[in-house]
């Protein structure tokens, strides 16, 4: 027991806790009851404690028959509900009804709990606060049976709000740390894009699957595939739709291969594809041609329909190699064959198939070293103009000086060039050097002679070729009457309304626009119609057969007609007869080429061809 002198406050101080002042206060309120005359002074004492203390001090009385009173209560009760303290000791079921719903039932079941156990009752939980929104309180109160059966709890509310915040704070930032983390480990083995597993982890996998093979006795696939000329998606549609088809396409393998393969993105439109489990090489054979078949159905990107279709190539553990390096290496390199071939199939791997991409590689260097020591020289092949049967142009064509290989005709290097993007420098070579030529004629007294210059669907597509072609002709202060162009018609149809726009701006800058092996391509008339044209070129698997193929005498009469009605010229190339010539004159041809005029000539060759006026 405590001297009289000893007062509930000095408790609290020397205690220090909480828990000591409802002690002091349950103290103080016997000491009431048991010395009436120091009431009045006591109750003040306790008021000034309660106004200093940061929580809602009450006290809560239970009878025997359920009615439920709270008779005291500091004014700190007001900042917790809403409502003075005697608000509440008329209607204490303010605070029920001010109470969470979420809350309730489990703080009824601890005070239930406490009161049939006579224990200690501590608990969290939330009050709608009139003003204020939601706040979160902590309860502490501890029950004393008294003498007429019914229960008294001392008890505080303490305003914990501040320190719930700050705990879901640091609970989300250690949920967001958490997720991060999470994301590091995924991008270290993942694609950002296409979210399927990385070079990095498709190693770890394919080490391991080599090593149950070996186990086993089974048979692993590794399957090398890309898409078919996705850079000219990227090219027409744009990067975030490229972006878009290679999320798709990763879907469409995952869904297409079973759950014990892996799907991988190699990098760019590659992906890597490990099958293992087969029983022989063959069994790869199926798997590549639904791959194949998966792809060719169409995509939905950026609004448009797209089909696109891949190519595959193919290694095989262990028939081929038993190391990681090895069996993608090979893969790829079937993946070229498979490409070389004209896309949208698979090849297998083979010695042979090495030996080849090996010289396909070699060559590709040796081009990008001709490219920059200038190894690229013209021939000139003549044309005659069947109204006065003298040379009125030439076709220029190019010709590689390889320093082993001696001179190379366009066919042995030109489908490198264009696969490897190296045609635009190259072609951009060539233009400047018959602008070159031309001139170079011009200031030498040679009669006007047109050089026609080859141009690639790349360069067609997806360059600007007007701007390049205004530029060399500044540069070489070379005529544009003297320059022509000719775009083969399938390059032209790759995409017509970008070639409408472009062959519309080279002939404003008033050079000759040929279509290229006209009959070959497919193109529609309403198109034809909108090129801005000068002249079609029959092509020579046409001319061949004239004049005693029905089937050729037709489609060259026919194409000759149409040039008529488009006010087009017509050249017929690959003549190589007497009666060729002939059969071209009598059905109103304007011009022709071919071995019976001359082979293509170096340029002082022509020159003197020029000077002997030889027809």
């Amino acid at each position: 027991m405590r001297d009289r002198g000893e007062s509930p406050a000095s408790t609290f101080a020397t205690s220090g806790s909480l828990g000591a002042l409802m002690r002091a206060i349950a103290g103080a309120f016997a000491t009431v009851i048991g010395h009436e005359r120091e009431r009045s002074a006591l109750r003040a004492r306790l008021a000034k404690i309660a106004s200093i203390v940061p929580v809602a001090i009450f006290e809560v009385r239970t009878t025997p028959d359920g009615q439920v009173t709270m008779p005291y209560s500091t004014p700190a009760i007001s900042d917790i509900y809403g409502h003075t303290p005697e608000e509440l000791a008329a209607d204490v079921s303010l605070t029920a009804s001010l109470s969470h719903p979420e809350d309730r039932p489990r703080v009824e079941a601890a005070m239930r709990e406490s009161m049939q156990q006579m224990t200690p009752m501590h608990e969290e939980w939330r009050v709608r606060h009139p003003t204020k929104g939601e706040i979160w309180v902590e309860v502490s109160s501890t029950p004393e049976a008294q003498a007429d059966g019914s229960v008294v709890w001392y008890g505080y509310f303490h305003d914990i709000t501040a320190r719930k915040r700050m705990e879901e704070t640091l609970r989300e930032r250690v949920v967001t740390q958490k997720k991060r983390e999470r994301q590091i480990r995924f991008l270290a083995y993942h694609d950002a894009l296409t979210r399927l597993p990385n070079r990095t982890l498709l190693l770890s996998r394919l080490r391991q699957a080599i090593a149950h093979t070996q186990r086993s006795n089974e048979t692993l696939a590794v399957m090398f595939l890309d898409v078919d000329r996705f850079k000219t998606i990227n090219d027409t549609l744009g990067h975030p739709a490229g972006d878009v088809l290679l999320q798709q396409v990763g879907r469409r393998l995952t869904e297409t291969l079973r759950i014990g393969d892996t799907v991988a993105r190699a990098g760019g439109d590659e992906f890597l594809v490990l099958v293992p489990g087969l029983h022989s090489p063959e069994e790869a054979r199926p798997v590549a041609e639904h791959i194949l078949a998966t792809l060719s159905a169409p995509f939905s990107v950026a609004g448009q329909t797209l089909r696109v279709t891949g190519s595959v190539g193919l290694s095989v553990c262990p028939r081929d190699a038993v190391d990681v390096e090895s069996l993608i290496k090979y893969a790829d390199t079937a993946l070229y064959l498979a490409k070389e071939q004209g896309r949208n199939t698979f090849r297998f791997f083979s010695p042979d198939l090495d030996a080849k991409v090996r010289a396909r590689m070699h060559l590709e260097n040796d081009l990008r070293t001709a490219v920059d020591h200038d190894q690229f020289l013209l021939h000139y092949q003549p044309q005659i103009d069947l109204a006065t049967g003298r040379i009125s142009g030439a076709e220029a064509l190019i010709r590689w000086l390889h320093p082993q290989r001696g001179l190379l005709l366009p066919r042995a290097f030109i489908p490198v060039a264009e696969e490897t993007g190296l045609i635009l420098p190259i072609g951009e070579w060539a233009l400047r050097a018959a602008c070159l030529q031309a001139r170079a004629w011009r200031d030498a007294g040679q009669p006007r002679l047109r050089i026609s210059v080859n141009l690639s669907g790349r360069q067609l597509n997806g360059a600007d070729i007007a701007g390049t072609v205004r530029r060399i002709l500044a540069e070489t202060d070379c005529d544009p009457r003297v320059l022509g162009v000719e775009i083969t018609e399938s390059a032209a149809m790759e995409d017509p309304r970008e070639a409408i726009t472009v062959i519309r701006a080279l002939h404003d800058l008033g050079i000759e626009v040929t279509i290229d092996d006209f009959g070959t391509g497919y193109s529609s008339m309403a198109y034809l119609k909108r090129f801005a044209l000068d002249r079609l070129k029959i092509d020579g698997t046409f001319v061949h057969g004239i004049p005693d193929d029905k089937d050729d005498v037709a489609i060259v009469q026919a194409t000759i007609a149409l040039a008529r009605q488009f006010r087009l010229k017509v050249t017929a190339e690959g003549v190589e007869t007497a009666a060729q010539r002939s059969f071209l004159e009598a059905h109103d041809c304007d011009a022709v080429q071919g071995f019976l005029v001359s082979p293509p000539l170096p340029a002082q060759d022509l020159r003197e061809l020029l000077e002997a006026a030889i027809v």
